[in-house]
């Protein structure tokens, strides 16, 4: 009986200690899938790409969104609707981290060429426009040349191309410089209708931020005083394009104002009337424009560089003088590279342009 009851009780024993070592086991190794799973993502969240840059190489500047000076606070529900909704927010980008990019591929000798891509640039203050259009010529001076291409052009995105050497647009494509101007909503009869009344108290008899409540249009004093600044910003804006594009500004600003008669003479082709106007250099294809800023290389037949496309980092060695190198996500990066890389920016090697667009 004693003998029966030591087998069980060794039995016991085997039985417990082999279930403290699977529990054991199993813990040791759901904590280390746990650890390694943590480490990747702290790798994937915080490692920073070491990025060669070639000597001879072209950084693009394509800011896709607006530029501020100060990034706006990042609402958690917003951010989460637009996830949900599969829509992107707006980016941001700070003012002075353009700055600073630009600066460093001033310095940086194996930055030869700076290629403006102002397609999906957003809202910038004039005052930012001209800060960035310094360093741009500063960049210059430098020795080095600086190239535009968009399909279409705004306002502002025009005066971020027109810092470049050299401005080619799509054939079908437009500058729209139409002038300054505000647009406020009046609503006194909306308010009659809907009952309404506002106790306005005001002093004297001009006060244009009170106007949408007492009246339906804009009153002459407040088209005057509307007038005065605006007139003086339009000027600056104007005699910043044509210091940059060559022209007098009696020149830019007529054919500005005569828009419709230069449309005509052009027949009806935005592109050729805006090379008509000296205000790009030539019109292209963005598929042109790229085969020839970015040649087929490494069995990419076709390399989306102006397209806003991201595209996996390229190392591989070049068969030919010619290289390309795109980096993905690099906004944060700056510390470990020498220069500020925007989203979808690459660096690339590029062939230099004569002013009639063909590589020499």
């Amino acid at each position: 009986m004693n003998i029966l009851k030591k087998i069980l009780q060794c039995i016991g024993s085997v039985i417990r200690f082999g279930w403290k070592v699977l529990i054991t086991g199993t813990a040791l190794v759901s904590t280390l899938f746990f650890l390694c799973g943590l480490g990747m993502l702290l790798f994937l969240f915080t490692h920073q790409p070491q990025v060669e840059i070639e000597n001879g190489s072209a950084l693009i500047l394509a800011p896709h969104g607006n530029v501020l000076e100060k990034k706006s606070p990042l609402d958690p529900a917003t951010h989460l609707l637009h996830l949900l909704n599969g829509t992107l927010q707006q980016e941001e980008f700070l003012l002075q981290d353009i700055i600073s990019g630009i600066r460093a591929a001033a310095s940086d000798k194996r930055i030869k060429v700076l290629v403006l891509a102002p397609d999906s640039l957003g809202q910038a203050g004039l005052n930012q426009l001209q800060d960035i259009g310094r360093e741009i010529e500063a960049f210059k001076k430098s020795g080095k040349m600086v190239i535009a291409y968009a399909d279409s052009l705004s306002q502002g995105q025009y005066y971020f191309a027109a810092q470049g050497d050299e401005i080619y647009l799509n054939p079908m494509g437009a500058v729209d410089l139409h002038g300054f101007g505000v647009f406020r909503l009046y609503m006194r009869d909306l308010l009659d209708k809907l009952k309404i009344s506002f106790h306005i108290f005001r002093v004297g008899t001009f006060k244009s931020a009170l106007e949408p409540f007492f009246r339906n249009d804009m009153s002459s004093d407040a088209k005057e005083a509307n007038l005065q600044w605006l007139t003086r910003l339009w000027q600056h804006f104007c005699y910043d394009i044509a210091k940059q594009r060559g022209l007098s500004l009696q020149d830019l600003t007529d054919a500005i104002d005569h828009l419709p008669e230069n449309l005509q003479k052009a027949e009806g082709n935005t592109a050729q009337m805006a090379m008509d106007l000296g205000l790009i250099d030539g019109t292209k294809t963005r598929l042109n424009f790229e085969n020839i800023c970015f040649p087929w290389w490494g069995g990419i037949k076709r390399i989306p560089g102006l397209s806003g496309l991201i595209l996996p980092i390229i190392l591989r060695p070049a068969p030919r003088p010619i290289r390309h190198l795109s980096i993905k996500h690099l906004e944060r990066k700056r510390r470990a590279l020498p220069l500020l890389l925007l989203r979808a920016i690459s660096f690339t090697v590029m062939q230099r342009w004569d002013r009639s667009g063909q590589a020499v």
